[in-house]
């Protein structure tokens, strides 16, 4: 009760929210830090989960009160979810909500140390569990990968100085195809909408996201009978490790289309690649 009491205040002004979920964090931390803890799941318990709930509340009450929709991303805990799905309703504002595929794939315990330092922190499973049926009933609309591109120099040496945040770009479909498509049996579909037409539609990004006249020649092509064997080394990123070192996953991207283009051909950049890249304006 003690080490929480600071939030027993409650917001008598709105003002004091922020700075009472502050100082929740900075006093655990302490305490952890204070018990020689210098692991992974001390991440997790310095932020537990239903902070990230309250400012989920937070932030769906504003929403309501200003009639605007809101964007929840970085979703991390089940109880985040379970309070959006008590706070929808057709009358109210929408509350859009993302999560990232290593909220999606990996927990709290995994054997990476430092290296799994992230903000929102990774979770015990069943919270990975619990957001993979929010995935499956579509109450998770989009899922990205926070990228971070540091170097693994920056991940220690002990939890506590380690910078937050990892690569993870290029595992998103490996993540969905594996934890989504074989474990799960989530239509791949359903999966792919959610880094597809699902973001293009809430971006309001014109001729984005879909396989179809008129819309950029943007895609990839899967071989489900393939493996994809993650190695830091095979990926032209500035990063020079991964939190999924060695892992092996089912399917093999084997190649990607940028506008028509190939740019990747068995996992190997096409030569000779002229930039092409845009800024995409949002549609009115």
């Amino acid at each position: 009760r003690k080490r929480w009491e600071v939030m027993s205040t409650s917001a008598e002004s709105l003002g004091r929210i922020k700075p009472a979920v502050t100082i929740a964090v900075t006093a655990k931390a302490a305490e952890l830090k204070a018990a020689g803890r210098d692991d992974l799941p001390a991440w997790d318990e310095q932020s537990p989960g239903f902070l990230e709930t309250e400012n989920v509340f937070r932030v769906a009450f504003f929403g309501e009160k200003a009639g605007c929709d809101v964007n929840i991303v970085h979703m991390s805990t089940v109880e985040s979810l379970e309070l959006v799905r008590r706070l929808r309703h057709k009358d109210r504002p929408k509350i859009n909500v993302e999560t990232c595929v290593h909220y999606l794939s990996l927990n709290r315990d995994v054997p990476i140390g430092p290296i799994g330092k992230v903000n929102p922190p990774l979770r015990p499973q069943a919270d990975v569990d619990g957001l993979w049926e929010g995935v499956r009933a579509g109450e998770i609309e989009t899922i990205g990968s926070d990228h971070v591109p540091r170097k693994v120099a920056t991940k220690g040496p002990d939890i506590w100085s380690a910078t937050a945040g990892f690569p993870g770009i290029a595992q998103v479909l490996p993540v969905l195809i594996e934890e989504g498509f074989f474990r799960r049996g989530i239509p791949i579909e359903h999966l792919i909408a959610t880094t597809s037409c699902n973001v293009a539609d809430l971006y309001s990004l014109p001729n984005k996201g879909r396989i179809a006249q008129g819309y950029d020649a943007d895609f990839a092509i899967v071989d489900p009978a393939g493996e994809t064997r993650i190695d830091p080394a095979a990926y032209p990123s500035f990063s020079d490790y991964s939190p999924y070192d060695g892992v092996a996953y089912r399917g093999a991207i084997t190649h990607t289309i940028l506008r028509g283009t190939i740019v990747v051909e068995e996992g190997h950049l096409a030569p000779n690649l002229v930039a092409t890249g845009q800024y995409l304006h949002r549609a009115p």
